[in-house]
């Protein structure tokens, strides 16, 4: 296991191109904003409930745990209902009739905004919350990233409208070109079709091209495109450093470097901007 030096970031591969950045993409929820931290437990919880009250399975809690996070995590990155849909599946699956991908992906929001609701008026109401749900060192990362007149740009798979509703409230809408995000209305949205069109649009080549995120679609897309891939293993409850189901996710999906924050930024844009 190999790390950068002086620093806790792995580096997962051996020869990343270095020193030729010239676009940064981030992605959003626990990549930069916890202010959604948890919504995998919430869709995890719900998605059990919805199988065993729409099927007559025998499977023990720990086993639908195990089947759902599958799905929940792989899908990570891609829009709400493609989880839902997997959701559905599996009610087939036990010979259960499920409800349409809508109907799970309204009962979700419900639990979710809920909190959601809770946490921004808590950061109205204070300077200091936007911090808290913030990754730690996030701000500061976006700020060297824009001196260095690197264009920056977010991909997410989360509405649009409570992507930027969110990002404003966090203080960071500023610091971004784009913001591509899934439409409000639903519809298609792809982060193969972001990436590849910002490289066109950009003008640059893929091994140009940084990507943050801290979801398997994401992680996939960048690797198979030619970019730099770091993986954010982010514990979205702070508990531990580097959130070890993330890690192993993503390194899985071919992430270049793991990180649990970035409180080590500013070494970690030395070494992938060869400024060391």
């Amino acid at each position: 296991m190999a790390f950068i030096p002086g620093t806790k970031i792995e580096l997962v591969r051996d020869k990343i191109p270095r020193g030729g950045i010239r676009c940064v993409v981030f992605d959003f929820d626990g990549t930069l904003s916890l202010v959604r931290g948890g919504w995998m437990e919430i869709m995890i919880s719900m998605s059990i409930d919805a199988i065993r009250s729409a099927s007559r399975t025998s499977e023990s809690e720990r086993d639908l745990r195990v089947v759902v996070r599958n799905f929940v995590e792989r899908l990570n990155g891609k829009p709400t209902i493609h989880q839902m849909h997997a959701l559905a599946d599996e009610v087939k699956k036990r010979g259960g009739k499920p409800s349409s991908d809508e109907a799970y992906k309204r009962q979700y929001h419900k639990i979710l905004y809920e909190k959601i609701e809770e946490r921004l008026a808590e950061i109205a109401k204070s300077k200091d919350a936007q911090e808290k749900y913030l990754v730690p060192g996030a701000r500061a990362t976006l700020e060297l990233i824009k001196k260095k007149k690197i264009p920056l740009h977010l991909a997410s798979g989360t509405e649009e409208s409570g992507v930027k509703r969110e990002c404003e409230a966090l203080g960071i809408l500023e610091f971004f070109q784009t913001v591509n995000a899934a439409p409000d209305a639903g519809g298609q949205f792809s982060k193969q079709e972001v990436f590849e069109r910002l490289v066109r649009e950009q003008g640059i080549q893929p091994s140009e091209l940084l990507s943050f995120g801290d979801g398997f679609v994401e992680t996939t897309v960048v690797r198979a495109l030619g970019g730099i891939a770091v993986g954010m293993a982010t514990d979205e409850e702070r508990k531990v450093p580097v959130c070890p189901q993330k890690k192993k996710l993503l390194t899985k999906a071919g992430a270049d470097l793991i990180a649990g924050d970035y409180k080590e930024s500013k070494r970690l844009l030395e070494y992938l901007f060869k400024e060391e």
